[in-house]
């Protein structure tokens, strides 16, 4: 009896996935111990040797479809830690009922996910998301990707971009019929989340 069990026990796959898991444990004991080591140091950057993502989430009807995506990724890496990160500004005080549920819903996913939720407040989104993703270690950032011609030129897309060195960003196009926004806002709907998330 004991002998069949330690041959069941002592399988090819339950082996793989204890070595997985020993594997797993190492990798986390050594990025902590890597992650102080840099921080003592003054290091600014991706900390440490795992993959971590995060996701910037507006009041948007595409704000679930980013969610979705960034938790994708996360699986297709081996489910690692992602977070979805909201900068409160100014502006959310004239949210209409819509667009808190835009948000509310994206942060329910979210959660039902396994992702973290955080909650930053500040007028500079950029500034915000840039400091939050260096102090965080996360190395790859997902935005949606605006739609209105020469956005990359100025604001929080450039700036994510430039002060985000050896930190990957992602732009995820949005998919959905337009009717699915405020009927008056549909062709100056993206115009508009840019200067929201520029704190205009």
């Amino acid at each position: 009896m004991a002998q069949e069990a330690v041959n069941r026990f002592f399988r090819i796959g339950n082996l793989i996935a204890l070595r997985t898991l020993a594997l797993r444990v190492l990798a986390e004991q050594l990025d902590e111990r890597l992650k102080g080591y840099l921080r003592q140091r003054g290091f600014l950057g991706p900390l440490g040797l795992k993959e971590k993502l995060l996701v910037g989430i507006y009041a948007s009807p595409y704000a679930t479809q980013l969610v979705r995506a960034t938790y994708r990724l996360s699986s297709e890496l081996g489910g690692v830690e992602w977070i979805a990160l909201y900068v409160e500004t100014d502006r959310a005080k004239n949210f209409t009922e819509e667009e808190k549920n835009w948000l509310n819903r994206a942060i329910e996913l979210t959660r039902r996910l396994g992702g973290k939720v955080e909650v930053l407040k500040g007028n500079n989104v950029a500034k915000e998301i840039i400091n939050y993703a260096k102090r965080e270690g996360i190395t790859k950032i997902i935005l949606g990707k605006p739609r209105r011609e020469g956005a990359f030129a100025g604001g929080i897309y450039k700036d994510l971009i430039l002060q985000t060195e050896g930190i990957d960003v992602y732009l995820i196009a949005p998919r959905g019929k337009k009717d699915l926004l405020p009927k008056e806002e549909n062709q100056n709907f993206w115009n508009r989340l840019l200067k929201k998330l520029k704190g205009h």
